[in-house]
C-alpha cells in the first residue's frame, strides 16, 4: 500500500528515522556513506540528519560530509523541514517467522502533515528447518542473497520519489 499526497523538490534539510527492530535491515555503515553522498548535494539537501543505534542523532551537511555534529536528542536538533519514518510492523509471531513487514512516513514538520506513506511486506528467504516446536526461520535477509524481492515493490522507493528525486540515481530503500 502506497500514497503518496505531493513531492518535494527542495527538501533543504530531512531527519532520517531509522527504527526498524531487525538486524536484518536498516541503515548500515556502508549505506549510509552511500546514502550521504548521493544525497547531500548542498542545493536540493543541505542538512541530512540519521539516528544512530547507539540512541544518538548524527547531523550530516553538505560542507562537512565526513564530520557530523552529534545530537542526544530529535528535540536538540535544528529544525529540520522533513522527516522519514522507517518502523517495523510487529507480526503474530508465526507470521514473523517468514514475513517482514515495515512502515516508511514521510512527514512535512512545518504543517505536521504526512506527505507519503508506504507499508511493505517481504518474504523471507525460504530455508527453513523444522524443529519440535515447529517451524523456525532461520533464513537470511529479505533483501540481500540474491534473494528476489517479493511484496510490494513500489514501496522500496518511496523516499525517491517524494524528497530525492532529484537524484540521477535511484536510491535503494532502507
Amino acid at each position: 500500500m502506497e500514497k503518496i499526497t505531493r513531492t518535494v523538490e527542495y527538501p533543504e534539510s530531512v531527519y532520517w528515522e531509522d527504527n526498524v527492530k531487525s538486524k536484518l535491515v536498516g541503515i548500515d555503515g556502508r549505506e549510509l556513506s552511500y546514502f550521504i553522498e548521493k544525497t547531500l548535494d548542498g542545493i536540493h539537501l543541505k542538512k541530512l540528519a540519521v539516528n544512530g543505534k547507539n540512541g544518538k542523532i548524527y547531523l550530516y551537511t553538505a560542507s562537512k560530509k565526513q564530520s557530523p555534529d552529534i545530537y542526544e536528542s530529535e528535540k536538540s536538533l535544528p529544525p529540520m523541514k522533513y522527516k522519514v519514518q522507517f518502523e517495523t510492523v510487529i507480526l503474530p509471531k508465526f507470521e514473523g517467522h517468514f514475513i517482514h513487514s515495515d512502515i516508511i512516513k514521510i512527514i512535512d514538520n512545518e504543517t505536521k502533515e504526512s506527505i507519503a506513506y508506504s507499508k511493505r511486506y517481504l518474504s523471507y528467504k525460504p530455508f527453513l528447518t523444522r524443529v519440535t516446536t515447529g517451524i523456525v526461520h532461520v533464513g537470511e535477509s529479505p533483501f540481500y542473497n540474491g534473494m528476489r524481492l517479493q511484496g510490494e515493490f513500489p514501496g522500496y522507493d518511496l523516499d525517491g520519489k517524494v524528497i530525492f528525486y532529484y537524484l540521477k540515481t535511484t536510491i535503494q530503500s532502507f
